[in-house]
């Protein structure tokens, strides 16, 4: 199969979108879909999108027939769809009007590769690729329309069966993150007002745990020597440590010790908990908690994960746009736990132990999910790259 090299321009007319004016109320709300980029790589063929234009409105836009083939070109570059309908787009896409001589479906996947290959444009430093540059990268082909076809028909099909392992895999992902939710539902039951089984009882949150205040200040030796532990460094929901990057904190900060439990204060929606497992500095927004009356961290952290205690703390929580919880008031909240000390702590060690197997599982779902999504441009590597001269 004999193929050929030329770039984009010579493939077909290349149109750059445009938005049409937005004090023109009658230019939008009709059915004629104006594509943005945000709209892209959602379906191969597109023919829906977010806003749509009227009549008049597609009088002042550049319309596109069916088979077009739309390419995001500002910002994550190389988004694509064909037109499955007459449609316009914005500015931020540019697009091909194909030739008689190109099939569409092929075409579309070649300029995919191309614009994800650095060796024909270094899309890592572009943030703006223009109808004029975009024109000018190549693409290759097999030289025969029927060859094109062909291949597009193969390649397209991978891609759907790929797709359909992304979706399955996708699911897998979300069932397994919501596990835990499950768990910690069935743990702590009962909401306020419910009746209470023998053997349960409503208790506040400050018969559980009280904060520690230690302090230690930038110009101490101790300050020097202690590990940093920040927000950043604390993954929502899981208890685990990331080694985040972060920068040096030079204020005031907390200290704590393995006896602990850290609690992200801002934010209170993202459920950061964690357990330190030795001595440490932490950011005033990361805040160090101490059980009380011999419940167990590990309870503890069952508690302040668990549904009810997060909806109240968000729901009491102080600030619009970066919220905190009220410590005050969430000392005083009520929860329904098992009236006999040694079962909470039992129902503690049974939640982590499961969280631990739930975060092993989500890393395997992860990866897997992570293996899949690489199969698209390996597929498109072993197209183009083995059939080079």
């Amino acid at each position: 199969m004999e193929w050929i090299e030329l770039p984009i321009k010579k493939t077909g007319d290349i149109v750059t979108g445009n938005t049409p004016s937005r004090s023109e109320e009658k230019y939008y709300g009709g059915n004629i879909p104006w594509i943005k980029p945000e709209d892209l790589d959602t379906d191969f063929y597109i023919k829906t999108s977010s806003e749509y234009l009227t009549e008049d409105g597609a009088k002042k836009a550049r319309l596109l027939p069916e088979n077009s083939i739309l390419v995001s070109c500002i910002g994550n570059i190389g988004k694509m769809a064909i037109a499955g309908c007459q449609l316009a787009t914005n500015q931020q896409i540019n697009s091909v009007v194909p030739k008689d001589e190109y099939d569409p479906v092929f075409l579309a996947h070649s300029i995919k590769y191309s614009l994800s290959n650095e060796k024909n444009i270094n899309i890592a430093l572009v943030s703006i690729l223009n109808g004029g540059d975009f024109g000018k990268v190549k693409v290759r082909l097999p030289k025969t329309k029927n060859d094109q076809k062909r291949l597009g028909i193969l390649i397209q099909n991978k891609l759907v069966k790929i797709e359909q392992m992304r979706q399955a895999a996708l699911k897998q992902k979300e069932a397994v993150e919501a596990l835990q939710g499950a768990l910690l539902r069935e743990v702590f039951p009962f909401k306020e007002g419910d009746e209470l089984p023998k053997g349960w009882k409503w208790e506040k949150l400050d018969k559980i745990f009280e904060e520690v205040k230690n302090q230690v200040q930038p110009y101490e030796d101790e300050f020097k020597t202690l590990p940093f532990i920040g927000l950043e460094n604390v993954v929502s929901h899981t208890r685990e440590y990331t080694d985040e990057e972060y920068n040096p904190p030079s204020s005031t900060c907390f200290k704590f010790d393995e006896t602990n439990i850290l609690y992200g204060k801002l934010r209170p929606y993202l459920n950061k908990v964690y357990l330190p497992t030795g001595k440490g500095k932490s950011s005033m927004e990361l805040i160090p908690l101490k059980t009380k009356n011999n419940y167990s961290r590990e309870f503890l952290a069952a508690v302040l994960q668990s549904e009810a205690v997060i909806g109240d703390t968000v729901k009491f929580s102080t600030g619009g746009r970066m919220p905190r919880a009220d410590l005050k008031k969430l000392k005083k909240l009520e929860v329904a736990i098992p009236s006999d000390v040694s079962k909470c702590n039992e129902l503690g060690i049974t939640v982590s132990n499961k969280i631990k197997e739930f975060i092993d599982l989500n890393k395997k779902a992860l990866t897997q999910l992570e293996a899949i999504e690489a199969l698209p441009a390996a597929i498109l590597r072993e197209v183009f790259e083995f059939n080079k001269n």
